[in-house]
């Protein structure tokens, strides 16, 4: 598992490399930057399954380190460094979109690989969660795409219809009115004139 350490205190950063060396379970390779900017630029060019992240750098601290890391990498799950008297600011880097965090001088090896790795999986699961999300609301668009040209075109034909419609009324309108003042004979019957269907008045005048 790749992490990559933000971490200027060599001393902390050692305990971190040997913490995590003890761990038999699971192999990790660590690359340790002393700055931020170094550490987004690794990011920018490289993989990293998980970031160990100090929150007191030369180059940026606290709060604002988390958010610059999110904007510049928000796959990368981030696992926040602080110390005793921040663990305040821990917990609202983890709700601003960390995963964990830790005290540092105060836990073994094995909190920091659980941590790690939990950090990753839950990671895994927002981003796949997000995914998930995004298609959904893909296919709700296309779907609603899909009905709103549907009432579009039932719209139109509903159009067409009453055009139809009031195109046959005046038509009949006419025929009516030429029928009525025409001074020949004009019936409709049927095929073997049993039924005669209409006739105008000069027909029955005559």
């Amino acid at each position: 598992m790749k992490v990559l350490l933000v971490e200027d205190n060599l001393g902390d950063a050692r305990l971190l490399r040997e913490a995590l060396k003890e761990q038999r379970e699971q192999e990790f390779e660590i690359v340790h930057v002393e700055r931020l900017a170094d550490g987004l630029s690794l990011l920018n060019n490289q993989q990293f399954e998980v970031v160990l992240l100090d929150l007191s750098l030369p180059d940026s601290a606290g709060l604002d380190t988390v958010k610059r890391t999110l904007d510049w990498a928000s796959d990368s799950p981030i696992v926040v460094l602080t110390g005793a008297y921040d663990e305040s600011l821990g917990m609202e880097a983890v709700r601003l979109g960390a995963q964990d965090y830790l005290i540092k001088g105060q836990v073994t090896g094995s909190h920091v690989a659980r941590a790690v790795r939990y950090a990753t999986e839950r990671k895994k699961a927002q981003v796949e969660l997000r995914k998930a999300a995004d298609e959904l609301e893909l296919r709700v668009q296309e779907r609603t795409s899909d009905l709103e040209h549907a009432l579009t075109a039932l719209q139109e034909e509903f159009s067409d219809r009453l055009k139809a419609e009031d195109s046959l009324r005046k038509s009949e309108l006419r025929f009516g009115q030429m029928a009525q003042a025409m001074p020949e004979v004009l019936w409709l019957a049927s095929s073997d004139m049993g039924i005669i269907h209409f006739g105008n008045p000069s027909y029955e005048r005559i």
